[in-house]
């Protein structure tokens, strides 16, 4: 027994907009956090490369004696090494100075015991930039490069999320007009920040069994009880049969009459009682 009335069916244009919407929520969120990401990793690149410049055109400076802590915070898999170290070098000219430098190290920490250099501004001699700073290699520049493909991970993401939203609405236009009735088999359903992950069994002629597949949903599914067993109601379209199209539990994102609604409530309740 079909539970839904024949095709085409009708699209909710009210649940329609709302998704619609969501997925453009969606993208700007996206969008606030990219940039967010991406400001901070030019703040970490602009001293980086400021480092490197001033080790480029600096004049070699003698380190006299070198104090400091080291800071680290993370986890097993991603430590942060901070450093907090007091300086005091002398000029081509054999003047003192002193100052304070601050900078981390990624995963490995400084080895304090290997040879240090130091260069300075020879406009400012006060300006100065460490060996260890300057030519940290990895350690030095990791967080910046991780930080970086997190920034451009979540902006590329933004057109994906644009063209899955449109695929989506493509395949909703078809299952509407001539799309098959189907009860899917639930193996789980879950949900992660309050977005559904639905895994199901679909019919795989090929091994001639069943498959699993999970899928995010943009919506809670409709979930039958039959024969002792869960089932999802899905519509799959000739045009996209391996594309399926989850009812919402509300039965969006599709409108019915009053008279539809009815024995849709009807049949429900009969697997219900059964």
């Amino acid at each position: 027994m079909n539970l839904l009335p024949s095709r085409p069916l009708r699209l909710d244009i009210k649940s329609f907009k709302k998704d619609q919407r969501k997925s453009w929520r969606l993208c700007i969120l996206t969008f606030i956090m990219a940039c967010g990401v991406l400001a901070f990793a030019a703040a970490l690149g602009k001293d980086l490369f400021e480092e490197r410049d001033l080790w480029a055109r600096g004049v070699a400076g003698k380190v006299t004696h070198i104090s400091g802590e080291e800071t680290a915070t993370g986890t097993s898999f991603l430590w942060d090494h901070a450093y907090n170290l007091n300086v005091n070098y002398l000029d081509a000219t054999g003047k003192h100075y002193s100052g304070k430098v601050k900078f981390n190290y990624m995963v490995s920490k400084l080895n304090e015991n290997s040879p240090v250099e130091l260069r300075y501004d020879p406009k400012s001699p006060n300006l100065f930039v460490l060996s260890w700073q300057a030519r940290g290699g990895w350690p030095r520049w990791g967080m910046f490069t991780i930080v970086c493909a997190v920034g451009l991970a979540l902006f590329s993401s933004i057109p994906l999320t644009r063209r899955k939203s449109r695929k989506l609405n493509a395949l909703l236009e078809e299952v509407a007009q001539d799309g098959e009735e189907l009860w899917v088999e639930v193996v789980n359903l879950g949900y992660v920040y309050g977005v559904p992950y639905l895994t199901y069994m679909i019919p795989d002629a090929g091994n001639k069994g069943k498959a699993r597949k999970k899928q995010k949903l943009s919506a809670s599914p409709l979930i039958v009880h039959r024969d002792g067993k869960d089932f999802a109601i899905a519509l799959s379209s000739p045009q996209e049969p391996k594309n399926l199209y989850f009812i919402h539990d509300d039965l969006g994102p599709f409108t019915f009459t009053a008279e539809e609604k009815r024995r849709i409530a009807q049949t429900l309740a009969s697997y219900r009682a059964n």
